[in-house]
């Protein structure tokens, strides 16, 4: 069911994310292709940044819903006014969030053939693919250098092959479930409803009324996961890209 906002509602919205880049004084996207060292994590207004965010997710897919129901260019306007926002951000995962959401909403009224199932593996793929070269652009400024990611999670490969950038998408996967496998593994809980709640409160709640200092894992998942360990996702890789080819 897509919602309905007034044009009042959408024109306030848009007022306060133009504040953000006034109260910034900086565009993420135009930084990071210009070289200059920006941290999208310090961008926007302090606490109502997180609370735009959320509204204009909301209000992104929502437009691109009532594009797909009733064909008008308004609605196509208003999705790429707000998704243009994340682009100027430099925000990947809420531009990958919303193309996910779009393919979604594309095939939810499709019957299920093969070729809609190998469409959708090629966007996942492309957008994989995608994602990791955003993630060179905004560390390096080289969309083809992707020593960074390499680095951090010590994969011996070379930087400058073609599917590298596909460690992006790895690493964040995988990464979470490391994080949970060494808390299990090393951490004794206390059970303290302090801690508790620090783990399944938002970021930007948790980190201004809490001790951040706390270091159990902030995402409370089963303990199955913690199988997929580092040593699993190593071997999956060696085999996928064996025989990669350099360039650049």
């Amino acid at each position: 069911l897509a919602l309905v906002f007034s044009v009042s509602i959408e024109v306030f919205i848009l007022s306060l994310l133009t504040c953000e880049f006034i109260y910034s004084h900086n565009i993420p996207l135009i930084s990071s292709l210009q070289g200059i060292d920006s941290n999208y994590q310090d961008f926007g207004i302090p606490t109502l940044h997180v609370i735009l965010v959320t509204i204009t997710l909301l209000m992104c897919t929502n437009a691109f819903l009532r594009f797909k129901l009733f064909k008008e260019k308004k609605d196509l306007f208003i999705f790429l006014i707000f998704f243009g926002y994340f682009m100027l951000v430099f925000s990947r995962g809420m531009m990958l969030l919303i193309l996910l959401c779009i393919l979604c909403l594309y095939l939810v009224d499709k019957n299920i053939r093969v070729k809609y199932v190998l469409y959708t593996i090629c966007i996942v793929i492309v957008l994989c693919w995608g994602f990791g070269i955003l993630g060179n652009l905004r560390v390096s400024g080289k969309w083809n250098n992707s020593e960074i990611i390499l680095s951090m999670g010590k994969i011996d490969e070379n930087p400058y092959s073609l599917l590298s950038p596909f460690y992006w998408a790895e690493e964040y996967i995988i990464c979470s479930l490391r994080n949970l496998n060494y808390n299990i593994e090393n951490l004794t809980p206390t059970y303290s409803i302090k801690d508790l709640l620090y783990v399944t409160l938002p970021d930007f709640i948790s980190k201004r009324i809490m001790n951040n200092n706390v270091i159990y894992v902030k995402r409370l998942v089963g303990y199955f996961t913690s199988l997929l360990s580092a040593r699993f996702s190593r071997i999956i890789r060696k085999k996928v890209f064996e025989k990669v080819e350099s360039f650049g």
